[in-house]
């Protein structure tokens, strides 16, 4: 069922996608006070300074700082006090959890930046706002390499050293990547039962295109569902699934089958283009939800009241998302899947600059690799409580407990060693045997490794940032007619400063061929 693509694949430049407006989160802030002595740039060790080269002297808390999409965790202080009991025999350490809300993320993140809080760990990615290299221009995080090497041989044998070394900006590594699937793969999610109820052949799904006799069926017999299902989140998934694997950055990108590695604007790339005129004429038949504009997430999809929409993807997805949301889904891949910087880049543990014991936060981030007791809590919560389990490895629900009421549900895909974490029983039980296949297969990309520091053309990219919330999306979804606004929104492009930042991009991935003998 997949489309396939001869060609080795390209590198997710890294500029940020905004994650919204601020909406507010906070947990238990013990430990986690000001600390106002503390300049983000230049105390790199904390007030223990060489005393916390004996990692384990003193008692220590960890302020772990990451990104939440799911309900509010109303278990999660008895998870913090389990994790404890484990950390103060290991390492003699306490962890405070501080799950962010997605909605408040980007302003929350900036705004502890500016007032320098002690931050031990935080979820970093090329994908969030502020994105990777922004906030390593900012000096927010550590240099990791070192401490890796000392701390962190259990992170080095689960995800090697290539791997890890993919997260390298400016010759430094300032994120553990999580180690899940190193390739990536994009297509579409299906509603299981509008499927088997209208016999469609999903076999015969080779391109994005495909689906149109299908949003037809659908628009005609079903008024109540919305036929392809489009958000802010679900863009690139079908732009990358269009080109076969093409990876993108909101602006601009590498094509797969690259012979002169030169960086390419989406709006002068012709399959591109063509996308956007498909993806118009699906919006204008009423195939496409008109609230796409709005909606941030798979929340109609995940609610019953759409057909599809596109995806990333591995083995699994569909059995995974089946359990996540109570409705069960099935795959289709559009592309073969590739190993990039972004798989590396694409959600990292960073150590915060203002950590006080980065000696023994890299401790901590090791066992999230090697203890599966550890990550399985920090994941799915108590045992009896938030979960019971079937067999060795496998867990379900309790006893009247629902994936909406339950008290304690993370993203497994946000830490750690992913291959330790439990499987639900409704999982593929050979879901870790596939990924490793999975990640066997991946073609490699000829540009992995680079990574587009932003930090020169900061100001360009923050008036182009501006542009694109008024212009990329709705045309990405459909909403406005590409025909009558992409001259428009070019020209906007190139007075914020689009081809300098085209320039820089080229400048620095020549230098990196160079320097890589690419």
């Amino acid at each position: 069922m997949r489309k396939k693509c001869t060609r080795v694949l390209a590198l997710l430049l890294a500029c940020g996608m905004t994650l919204g407006t601020l909406a507010g989160c906070g947990n238990n802030k013990e430990g986690s006070a000001k600390d106002t002595d503390t300049q983000v740039v230049e105390n790199p060790g904390g007030e223990n300074g060489e005393a916390a080269k004996d990692a384990n002297a003193e008692p220590y808390t960890i302020d772990f700082y990451y990104i939440n999409y799911n309900s509010p965790l109303k278990d999660l202080e008895d998870v913090q006090a389990a994790m404890s009991d484990i950390l103060r025999e290991k390492i003699n350490a306490d962890i405070v959890l501080h799950p962010i809300d997605s909605g408040a993320w980007s302003d929350k993140v900036n705004m502890m930046y500016v007032s320098q809080d002690k931050i031990d760990v935080i979820c970093s990615s090329a994908g969030l706002s502020p994105d990777y290299s922004t906030s390593v221009a900012k000096g927010a995080f550590l240099e990791l390499e070192e401490l890796i090497q000392e701390y962190g041989q259990g992170i080095i044998d689960a995800c090697g050293w290539d791997f890890i070394s993919g997260t390298t900006l400016n010759g430094h590594i300032y994120g553990v990547p999580v180690l899940k699937e190193k390739g990536i793969a994009y297509g579409y999610i299906f509603n299981k039962e509008l499927v088997e109820k209208y016999e469609f052949d999903l076999t015969t799904v080779k391109s994005y295109k495909d689906i149109e006799p299908m949003l037809q069926v659908i628009k005609e017999k079903e008024p109540g569902v919305t036929p392809l299902c489009m958000s802010g989140r679900d863009t690139r998934s079908l732009r990358n699934a269009a080109h076969c694997g093409d990876v993108y950055s909101d602006m601009f990108f590498v094509p797969c089958d690259t012979e002169d590695f030169q960086v390419i604007p989406w709006y002068e790339y012709e399959p591109e283009l063509e996308l956007l005129r498909w993806i118009r004429e699906m919006y204008e038949a009423g195939y496409v939800n008109k609230s796409s504009l709005t909606d941030t997430d798979e929340g109609p999809m995940k609610a019953g009241n759409a057909f599809c929409m596109p995806y990333e993807m591995h083995p699994g997805k569909a059995l995974e998302l089946s359990s996540a949301w109570g409705l069960e889904v099935e795959q289709v891949f559009l592309c073969d899947n590739y190993m990039a910087s972004t798989q590396s880049l694409g959600i990292m543990s960073s150590i915060g600059r203002t950590s006080r014991n980065p000696e023994r936060v890299m401790q901590f981030l090791n066992l999230l690799y090697t203890d599966k007791e550890l990550i399985n809590l920090l994941v799915f919560g108590i045992e009896g409580k938030d979960y019971v389990k079937v067999s060795d490895g496998i867990i379900t629900y309790p006893e009247g407990v629902t994936a909406e009421s339950v008290g304690y549900a993370n993203q497994g895909w946000l830490f750690g060693n992913q291959f330790n974490n439990y499987l639900r029983d409704t999982e593929d039980p050979e879901k870790w045997t596939k990924y490793e296949a999975f990640n066997e297969e991946a073609i490699i990309s000829p540009v992995l490794g680079f990574v587009f520091d932003v930090s020169k053309v900061s100001v360009e990219m923050a008036a182009i940032d501006s542009v694109n919330s008024q212009y990329g999306m709705a045309l990405h979804t459909g909403a406005i007619d590409p025909e009558a606004n992409l001259e428009e929104y070019v020209g906007k492009l190139k007075d914020a400063g689009i081809e300098k930042v085209l320039g820089e991009c080229q400048r620095q991935l020549d230098e990196w061929r160079a320097a890589n003998g690419k």
